[in-house]
């Protein structure tokens, strides 16, 4: 789904601003791309390398806000109703149940995160071979009674998933393919899924920052694009409205309410969001969207940013062209860049190669080879598996590699020499995380240390030492 593209002006906001709110987001070097819609017209989008437009960024808890919207169509067509009961949905696992309160937990409990459940319910979800998450959740224990307290909780989220594809006979991405997110021009994407096959839900949907904008812009306009209604009006104005307390939480922006997998913001606004700052955000009464794409631990100050640097100065009408802050506010968009580690070339080619005993990150043996373009280092893994790294000495290296988590993903990577060792800067591009990893000679030691700007479910690395081979280059005299 396209929009028109114009200046900040014709959309009713100042050049001068736009660069002031770009400015306040370059502060926190955590923000990956950002697009903005006004009045129907993208006034602004910028992508911070090396991510880049083309490719699609985890969501995390983003992906909550496209189930609400599959809830909302699967009930318009008749399929479910807000008050159907999750048993009857799932008969087989009634006899497995053992607690009466699941009885009258419904799909509006699962929406609005009132299960009755005093933690997240995945913390029960037995991630195994053959494992299965819907027993999990039956069996999962309740603390409170359904609709009375929300407790934010993804695997309510997997259930909605879940009965998404008992009702249709799909997963929620193919089943929403022709009815909303080929509407809106959102690719074929992967969404990670549970061991029975089915999607996450709750997370582990991916998309680029224009396709998430394209459903910030629908939301705006009340479930309609492209001339179609996509999701019916009725349930998505239900969906962003406040449908259950959550003042408990601290941060201004998490205690305004809470729809159906939608938060409420301070400002009669609302959001999809997902960890570390993915955000689809909307503005009704400033006609405006905005999705954003970010690695940071303090959600909040996006937000915050938002509401300082842009809501004020969005006006009621057009304003008068100002050429040259557009231009400086191009230039500054074109030139958007996180930092990147700059080293000389070696003055020769060298290898240094050193094996660790057993450890939880399952390396055993590393190479580290630099050459006048840069360095490459191999990671051989408990199994046998190398994982290879490339990074350049002035230019980033781009590639793709699996040595996280298993996973194989896109990255970038620059690297430095140090006084006795080497230091590799890596950004997962299609992810928040960014790793550097420094390989030190002390003695005759190689010390592997990696320092990760976030964890999501993960523990931070252990120092890693073993003994340099004795036919490295770099072995020092």
């Amino acid at each position: 789904m396209q929009w028109s593209a114009g200046t900040p002006e014709s959309g009713g906001v100042s050049s001068r601003a736009v660069l002031d709110f770009v400015a306040a987001l370059e502060k926190f070097e955590f923000v990956h791309s950002f697009i903005l819609i006004r009045n129907d017209i993208e006034i602004a989008s910028g992508w911070w390398a090396p991510y880049r437009a083309e490719t699609p960024h985890l969501l995390y808890s983003l992906s909550k806000s496209f189930i609400s919207c599959a809830v909302g169509i699967a009930a318009g067509e008749g399929r479910l109703t807000l008050d159907t009961p999750l048993p009857d949905i799932f008969p087989e696992y009634r006899p497995g149940i053992s607690d009466g309160r699941f009885f009258r937990m419904t799909v509006r409990h699962l929406l609005t995160m009132t299960t009755g459940h005093a933690v997240c319910s995945t913390a029960f979800f037995k991630a195994v071979p053959g494992g299965d998450f819907k027993r999990d959740f039956f069996t999962s224990p309740l603390e409170f009674e359904p609709g009375s307290r929300f407790v934010y909780n993804s695997g309510a989220t997997f259930m909605l998933s879940a009965a998404i594809r008992r009702l249709t006979g799909e997963n929620p991405s193919v089943y929403l393919k022709n009815r909303l997110l080929s509407p809106l021009g959102i690719g074929e994407r992967r969404w990670e899924k549970s061991p029975d096959g089915t999607e996450f839900g709750g997370w582990g949907y991916r998309l680029t920052t224009r396709e998430i904008a394209s459903f910030a812009r629908m939301l705006l306009h009340g479930g309609r694009a492209g001339g179609r209604q996509l999701v019916p009006a009725e349930y998505l104005a239900e969906a962003t409205a406040f449908q259950v307390d959550n003042s408990m939480n601290e941060a201004p922006d998490w205690k305004q309410g809470y729809g159906f997998q939608f938060w409420r913001c301070r400002h009669n606004a609302f959001r999809g969001d997902g960890a570390f700052g993915q955000y689809a955000l909307v503005i009704p009464e400033k006609n405006t969207a905005l999705a954003v794409t970010a690695g940071g631990k303090n959600m909040q100050t996006i937000l915050d940013i938002v509401w300082e640097h842009l809501l004020p100065r969005l006006e009621d009408r057009p304003l008068p062209e100002d050429p040259q802050a557009h231009a400086r506010l191009r230039e500054k968009l074109a030139s958007l860049r996180l930092p990147q580690l700059h080293g000389e070339a070696p003055r020769r080619d060298t290898v240094l190669a050193a094996a660790f005993g057993p450890n939880e990150t399952g390396i055993r043996h590393v190479r580290i080879e630099e050459t006048a373009s840069g360095c490459q280092v191999s990671f051989t893994q408990e199994d046998g598996r190398i994982e290879i790294l490339r990074a350049g000495w002035q230019e980033p290296f781009e590639g793709e590699t699996a040595l996280e988590d298993g996973e194989k993903r896109p990255y970038s990577a620059t690297a430095r020499t140090t006084e006795n060792g080497v230091l590799m800067r890596v950004y997962f591009t299609s992810t928040p995380f960014v790793s550097d990893y420094r390989f030190t000679v002390e003695g005759k030691k190689l010390v592997l240390a990696r320092e990760r700007n976030l964890h999501f479910r993960t523990s931070p690395w252990p120092e890693l030492a073993g003994r340099v081979e004795e036919n490295s280059g770099m072995l020092p005299k």
